[in-house]
């Protein structure tokens, strides 16, 4: 495996992050399939109530389908052909790798948070595109991967543009983001929400891009921690 310990040392061999990221990926499509399992079994978890959607049934699961294959594609081809900007293979310890992914996670959510409040939200094009996103007023989880394919590639190229400013970085560190982004993803669309240990965080993120997604004008533009939209005055 990746070389990692409390100390630093040197790797034996490099392993390939294909396999992790198709993990990372497949373990999103499983919490996506529980999320949407909740909210249709338990209605009283729900922020709102079931509404109809404009597309249903097959041609929303294979658009969503479609949707999420590229964003594995979208990863993949990052690290074919940037590999060396993205990840250092050489000896590194675990609290290094710790505030690496930390430090991509971080600079993402406030580099996100610009991008989505300014060209996504006021400028043309963009705010076209983005206005394919919220086309769901009530998202539930299925709605993390219900998107124009260009905010799809454009989200994933910043996560990769936020690891080569903090890179070239472990392995660990990569595959850390990568998963805590996939999954947060997720979570702040899932339409679901509870008060209970541990849940309240997540609910906490559901309930403000809830929010978000009742209009165009609306506030609550970051995507992993409400962090941004206090600091910038936009936080509903």
């Amino acid at each position: 495996m990746f070389g990692l310990s409390s100390k630093p040392i040197t790797l034996m061999f490099s392993t390939p992050l294909l396999i992790p990221i198709l993990i990372i990926f497949g373990c999103a499509f499983l919490v996506m399939g529980s999320c949407i399992a909740l909210y249709e079994t338990k209605s009283d978890l729900r922020i709102h109530p079931q509404k109809k959607r404009k597309l249903e049934g097959a041609a929303l699961y294979v658009r969503v389908g479609l949707n999420g294959a590229f964003s594995t594609s979208i990863i993949l081809a990052f690290v074919f052909l940037f590999e060396g900007a993205l990840v250092s293979h050489e000896a590194s310890s675990l609290g290094r790798a710790a505030l690496e992914g930390l430090g991509i996670l971080v600079l993402y959510d406030f580099l996100y948070y610009f991008m989505h409040r300014y060209p996504f939200h006021r400028w043309g094009w963009f705010k076209r595109v983005h206005a394919v996103h919220h086309r769901a007023k009530t998202p539930s989880a299925i709605d993390s991967l219900f998107l124009h394919p260009f905010e799809n590639f454009a989200g994933l190229a910043l996560l990769m543009l936020c690891v080569m400013i903090v890179g070239p970085v472990h392995p660990y560190a990569f595959i850390a983001a990568l998963f805590v982004h996939a999954m947060l993803n997720i979570i702040v669309h899932m339409g679901i929400a509870s008060d209970r240990f541990p849940f309240r965080y997540f609910s906490l993120l559901a309930r403000n891009h809830d929010k978000h997604h009742s209009s165009m004008r609306a506030g609550n533009y970051a995507s992993l921690t409400p962090i941004p939209d206090k600091l910038f005055g936009t936080a509903e």
